[in-house]
Parts: structure tokens; sequence; C-alpha cells
């Protein structure tokens, strides 16, 4: 009997590891979620500027 529950301590205890590992695994992937869609957010933004035409009206032809 004592066996068994050495095992199944055994069992919970890589479990609780792998639980773990699996938590620090998605909370970066969160962290680069946040980070990437602040970055799009920014170059949506610069795109929208060079995009719209109040941007070039000041700018010389591209031929100077």
């Amino acid at each position: 009997m004592e066996e068994r529950m050495e095992g199944v301590e055994s069992r919970i205890a890589f479990l609780e590891k792998g639980l773990l590992d699996l938590d620090m695994v998605v909370r970066e992937l969160g962290d680069q979620l946040v980070n990437l869609t602040r970055e799009l957010e920014e170059l949506r933004t610069v795109v929208r500027s060079i995009g719209s035409p109040e941007a070039h009206e000041d700018a010389p032809p591209p031929h100077y």
C-alpha cells in the first residue's frame, strides 16, 4: 500500500511541475501577444499616415 502511495505522490509531483511549466509558457505567450498587438497598432498608424494624401502635400515630387 505504501508503495502505491509513493507512486501516486510521484505522479502528482510530476503533473504539478508540468502544470507550472505550461503556466509559464502561457504567460510568456500572453506577454508576447500583448507586445505584438501594440507593435501592430503602431505600424498601422505609420502606414495610415504614409498613405494619407495630407502627408504628401508638402513633399516634393519623387523625381527631385
